[in-house]
């Protein structure tokens, strides 16, 4: 509610768009509360520049997804369950299995889980068949400092919001901004491998591309586009490629923590070859 998982999604947008050939959107998912609602809780204007995913079957052109979301005990706000809740037909017929998936969250305490909301998200990745995709400690000498409180674990960057006045801090965002990078090297290389495979060129498949996107007023997501091309090879050139990177969720919690933002990061993408 108060613009945290959104800050994170924001840094998280600048690490994909490092990635060579990768440009990053945000989306938002869908919001569950009534305007008046929201209003007696004080949540801030939803920036209209982000738009709302349309519909679940938008994820199944994507390569790869980043959830962002406050926590509620310990799990997602309720925006994102009931976003993931709409997705039945696509597990019915397993349209995200193989596909990489990550988590980033906010949460009131220290203690209030800032693993386990993450932890207990993995559920909806593995009914899906999709791939957990942790930072583990990539992040390198920033995952051990105890000068300052800090948001984030092993399974994905986070934020602590507080009573709402706590401002993410830097370590915090550019933990968020690592995973943003981070995930988006690790769906190029999935959807570079997959893509040779289905081609049936082995590893020698030249040319590869991707997209980002975002989701709801509740969530947000974010978008890559990727560009690869081998001008020394001899072997069929993936002459248009496109791909999209959608993080969804955006925020939604309240003062009482109610807020429940989620982040989707996905890559979509299309190709035709001559």
């Amino acid at each position: 509610m108060y613009g945290h998982v959104e800050g994170l999604a924001r840094r998280m947008k600048r690490g994909a768009d490092s990635v060579d050939g990768v440009e990053a959107v945000l989306y938002r998912v869908p919001e569950t509360l009534p305007d008046d609602v929201l209003a007696k809780m004080w949540a801030p204007h939803k920036d209209d520049s982000i738009p709302v995913i349309g519909s679940p079957l938008e994820l199944t052109g994507a390569d790869g997804f980043l959830f962002g979301f406050p926590t509620r005990y310990g799990c997602m706000a309720a925006q994102m369950k009931a976003f993931f809740d709409s997705t039945g037909q696509l597990w019915k017929e397993q349209k995200l299995a193989g596909k990489p998936a990550g988590f980033f969250v906010s949460t009131g305490t220290q203690g209030g889980g800032q693993e386990t909301t993450a932890w207990t998200a993995i559920t909806q990745l593995a009914h899906h068949g999709m791939l957990f995709v942790p930072i583990g400690y990539t992040f390198g000498a920033g995952m051990f400092k105890m000068d300052s409180a800090r948001g984030g674990s092993p399974y994905g960057s986070g934020v602590f919001a507080g009573d709402g006045s706590r401002e993410p801090s830097e370590t915090e965002l550019a933990l968020a901004e690592h995973q943003g990078q981070y995930m988006a090297a690790t769906v190029k290389k999935l959807a570079r491998a997959t893509r040779r495979r289905d081609s049936g060129l082995g590893f020698k498949f030249p040319a590869i591309g991707f997209e980002v996107l975002d989701f709801f007023l509740s969530c947000w997501v974010i978008l890559v586009r990727f560009s690869w091309f081998d001008q020394t090879s001899s072997l069929p050139i993936m002459q248009h490629t496109l791909c999209k990177l959608f993080l969804s969720p955006k925020i939604s919690n309240s003062p009482q923590y109610l807020s429940k933002t989620s982040i989707v990061l996905q890559l979509e993408s299309e190709s035709s070859i001559e």
